[in-house]
């Protein structure tokens, strides 16, 4: 199960690999707590190497790309069937450095779920409301009616 886990198979994945359910895979996870550990043992190198590269996208980086042409030559021999046999020669090798520019999805993604404090989309603010609040609101909505019955 740990190779597995390692492997970067989800949950369900393992239990079917297993040819168990999935209540029986937590079942035993929770019944074995050795076997809970070396799940989460074999998820953790894969969910780190997610991590670095969604962290990776969203900040950039730098590549090299390299890119190998072939010509076909003529050996002079033929096959079986008495086509020619073509051996591949190394034309021309190329390396370029390449930039992936940063991924604005996934840098907001980054953000709301290490620093929720500051990126969080939806804010819950606390308001604290007194009586003298609670009168004035009255007030409000008495004019409120009044004006709606004018």
């Amino acid at each position: 199960m740990e190779g597995y886990a390692r492997e970067g198979l989800s949950d369900v994945q393992i239990a079917e690999k297993m040819r168990i359910s999935l209540t029986t895979y937590y079942d035993w996870q929770n019944k074995y707590p050795e076997l809970s550990e070396a799940i989460k043992k074999g998820k953790a190198p894969v969910d780190d190497m997610v991590e670095n590269a969604l962290f990776k996208r969203a900040v950039g980086y730098s590549y090299v790309e390299t890119t190998t042409d072939f010509e076909l030559i003529d050996t002079g021999r033929v096959d079986e069937d008495g086509k020619p046999v073509m051996e591949k020669k190394i034309k021309s090798v190329r390396s370029v450095k390449k930039e992936m520019a940063p991924d604005v999805g996934a840098a907001a993604f980054w953000l709301k779920n290490r620093r929720p404090d500051r990126w969080k989309e939806k804010r819950e603010e606390q308001i604290k409301v007194t009586s003298a609040d609670y009168s004035l609101l009255d007030e409000v909505a008495e004019a409120v009616k009044n004006d709606a019955k004018q």
